[in-house]
């Protein structure tokens, strides 16, 4: 008993097989966090984000532009890779305040694109550029916001989910007092 100093054998054992566990979990730990080597794929889309996050920041700073939304894609050259690769283009969505001004702020949004990403064929560079639609009114209906057109059937549709509970409300009564018999009051 002075070998175990009060712990069974199993105890001791189980804590035996822990460790090795504690190990693996370790080492498992270790190499999941061992920092990894980008692949051109990865570095060239890392690379195309922060192009296009920064060619729609200048283009949101046009005047007129209330919203640019840009997505590039380089064309990655794979020594790897047995087919060709993707050919390069971009993408630009100009939200604008009116169609008026549309042509020459995609003259605009593209001289930009192909300012940032000069090796892109300019035919490549498609320029959507569109102006806002007009805001929608909104009516209040108690705590909700709708449509002008969905006020109406809004309101029929509470009126009787209201009445619903109403009737059923009575319903529920009547069965009630049917079902304990008339009370007759002390006088």
């Amino acid at each position: 008993m002075q070998g175990n100093r009060g712990r069974s054998p199993r105890r001791s054992r189980r804590r035996a097989r822990r460790g090795p566990r504690a190990l693996v979990a370790a080492l498992a730990l270790l190499a999941a966090c061992a920092p990894t080597i980008e692949s051109p794929e990865q570095a060239s889309y890392q690379r195309d984000l922060r192009d296009a996050t920064r060619a729609a920041a200048q283009l949101e700073h046009l005047p007129h532009v209330r919203a640019a939304h840009v997505t590039l894609s380089r064309a990655v050259e794979d020594p790897l890779r047995v087919e060709p690769p993707a050919p390069s283009a971009a993408s630009v969505v100009l939200v604008v305040d009116d169609d008026a001004r549309a042509a020459a702020l995609a003259d605009d949004a593209r001289a930009i694109v192909l300012a940032i990403a000069p090796e892109l064929p300019p035919e490549r560079v498609t320029v959507l550029a569109r102006a806002e639609p007009p805001p929608i009114p909104w009516v209040r209906v108690g705590p909700f916001r709708v449509a002008p057109a969905s006020r109406r059937p809004l309101l029929v549709a509470a009126c009787a989910l209201l009445a619903l509970c109403a009737v059923l409300g009575v319903a529920l009564a009547l069965r009630e007092r049917s079902r304990r018999g008339p009370r007759i009051l002390p006088r």
